[in-house]
C-alpha cells in the first residue's frame, strides 16, 4: 500500500462527500467531535514532509460512523458498517446527572471529591469519585 495515495484518496474522497452532502468542514468537525483545524490538516500536505497527512483509525471511524461516510481505496470499501451491510453509528454526547439526596461536608476531612480529566484526541474522559459522610 502506497501511503500517499492512500492519504490522497481520502482527501479525495472526504471532499466529495462533504460537498454532495453540502456540509463544511466545520459542521463535520463539529458533529463528530473533532475541531475544524484536525479536520483540515486532512486536506493540505504536511509542511515537513511535503506529503498528505494519514488519517488515523479514531478519525476513519469518526468520520464513517458519525457522518455516514465511505470511500473505496484499490478494490477496498472503507465505511463503518457490519459484513451484513448495518451501518455503526457514532454513539451522541450524552450528559449525565448525578442525585445525592443527603448533605455532606467536603471540609476537615470529612468527606473526600476527586475529579480526574483527561483529554485524549477527540474526546474528554471525566472521572468522578464521591466519599461523603453523614454529619
Amino acid at each position: 500500500m502506497d501511503r500517499n495515495d492512500f492519504a490522497l484518496s481520502f482527501r479525495t474522497a472526504l471532499g466529495k462527500f462533504l460537498s454532495q452532502h453540502g456540509d463544511t468542514r466545520y459542521q463535520a468537525a463539529k458533529s463528530v467531535g473533532l475541531s475544524r483545524a484536525r479536520l483540515n490538516t486532512y486536506f493540505k500536505d504536511d509542511p515537513k514532509t511535503k506529503k498528505p497527512r494519514i488519517p488515523n483509525a479514531e478519525v476513519l471511524y469518526l468520520l464513517c460512523s458519525g457522518l455516514g461516510f465511505a470511500f473505496e481505496y484499490r478494490g477496498f470499501r472503507i465505511s463503518a458498517e457490519t459484513l451484513d451491510g448495518v451501518r455503526v453509528t457514532h454513539p451522541s454526547e450524552k450528559q449525565l446527572s448525578f442525585e445525592f439526596e443527603r448533605q455532606f461536608y467536603l471540609t476537615n476531612d470529612q468527606g473526600a471529591l476527586s475529579v480526574r480529566i483527561k483529554r485524549p484526541a477527540g474526546r474528554i474522559e471525566l472521572a468522578v469519585s464521591l466519599n461523603a459522610e453523614s454529619a
